[in-house]
């Protein structure tokens, strides 16, 4: 009995570019591609629209910028095709890529790995993302992640390292200026939102995930971590209470506590689109601290 042939295949893929090449990142398990070869026409929905290399060579994030550049410019060339050739595209990249072993680069897929279950965590939350849905993010087997980290507590654990790392060594240049203790809060309020709009998804992380963070003894580092960069903003206060510049009428601990989260909350997914620049936003958070809301007489 002869084959049916279709008038038309419509299908739902993960992703897919412009021109109407797709994949699915999982096991296909309705043969997406042989409907599409069977049928006049074939019809492609998405969740995720990409650029060609990406679809063509699933692992093409590891390219470096120029090769990555050049496949891009060779498809570009190629007259708009259907998905029904996108396997065939698929096994020539292959091919090509077996001839090229020096292009990958584990710690480039590492960040790309940190950077994409940042966002994840930053909108979904820790418990609720899935070591699957990051791979799917990287464009990788949820198998292959665990080369580059041993669970998803590891790539939390890296995220904020990093975040809290870099804080806690801007800290420590403000305290080497020699600042007034006015002065040096200003520069660490300043110096806290700057980081929020440069790293949101990890400063969402971290404020949100708090709880989280306490309940598992592989976090102890993060922890102490944290504990510096809180240290910092108390060194200020008592210092600036001490010399005079400071209420002596309220704890440092409840002061430090209500700038903070003004910080935090302030800072949280700051993308430098807010309408006011980091540091007009300093400035005010300090001067309602420093200097109070209310008229002075």
């Amino acid at each position: 009995m002869p084959a049916l042939r279709l008038d038309a295949a419509l299908v739902h893929m993960n992703r897919a570019d412009e021109r109407g090449n797709a994949q699915f990142l999982g096991p296909d398990p309705y043969f997406d591609d042989l409907m599409c070869a069977a049928a006049a026409e074939a019809y492609v929905s998405c969740e995720r629209i990409v650029p060609t290399a990406v679809v063509i060579l699933p692992f093409s994030g590891s390219l470096r910028g120029g090769m990555r550049g050049s496949i891009n410019q060779a498809l570009d060339r190629l007259p708009a095709c259907s998905c029904r050739y996108y396997f065939a595209l698929q096994m020539a990249f292959i091919a090509f890529w077996k001839r090229f072993p020096t292009m990958t680069d584990p710690q480039d897929r590492r960040e790309q790995i940190v950077a994409m279950s940042a966002e994840l965590f930053a909108r979904k939350g820790i418990r609720s993302t899935t070591v699957r849905e990051i791979a799917d993010a990287v464009g990788i087997l949820s198998g292959s992640l665990y080369h580059y980290f041993d669970s998803k507590d590891e790539i939390v654990r890296e995220i904020l390292l990093g975040f809290l790392g870099s804080l806690r060594s801007r800290y420590a240049a403000v305290l080497d200026a020699d600042l007034d203790p006015a002065q040096a809060l200003r520069a660490v309020v300043q110096t806290s939102l700057q980081l929020a709009t440069e790293q949101p998804d990890a400063t969402a992380l971290y404020q949100n995930e708090l709880q989280y963070l306490r309940e598992s003894p592989r976090f102890k580092e993060i922890q102490s971590t944290a504990a510096d960069v809180q240290r910092v903003w108390l060194e200020i206060i008592e210092r600036g209470v001490a010399t005079g510049v400071f209420r002596a009428d309220i704890d440092p601990r409840l002061f430090h506590r209500l700038v903070r989260d003004a910080v935090w909350l302030s800072g949280r997914g700051r993308r430098g689109d807010g309408g006011y620049d980091t540091g007009q936003l300093a400035e005010a958070i300090s001067a309602i601290f420093l200097d109070g809301y209310a008229t002075r007489a």
